[in-house]
């Protein structure tokens, strides 16, 4: 009767931890601030590969040709940024001093 009490509780445990910390793993790798930019009628989803400087400093190209810059969390583009595409996550990429930025369409 003692082993089955104490497979029970065990059993418990286990389920109260997992709800307490399950929200903790979905959020993992997120950078505060960012949500991909992926929607669900995409239009704000930029493909890869991406061409940098495809139409004049700062101004880069996706896959199907669409203008797009770089854009920090602040809201600050630079047209000098080096940016290591996805580093955060999908579509949110790192540039030269660790910063998140990730792609905004070019009016």
């Amino acid at each position: 009767m003692k082993k089955i009490i104490f497979l029970v509780s065990f059993t418990l445990l286990g389920c109260v931890t997992t709800m307490l910390h399950g929200g903790e793993q979905k959020d993992k790798g997120k950078v505060s601030g960012y949500e991909s930019s992926a929607t669900p009628d995409n239009q704000d989803t930029f493909l890869q590969p991406f061409k940098n400087d495809a139409y004049g400093q700062g101004i880069h190209s996706d896959a199907t040709g669409r203008p797009f810059k770089w854009e920090t969390q602040q809201g600050h583009t630079d047209p000098l940024l080096d940016v290591k595409p996805n580093a955060y996550g999908p579509d949110i990429g790192m540039d030269q001093y660790g910063r998140p930025v990730k792609p905004v369409p070019y009016p």
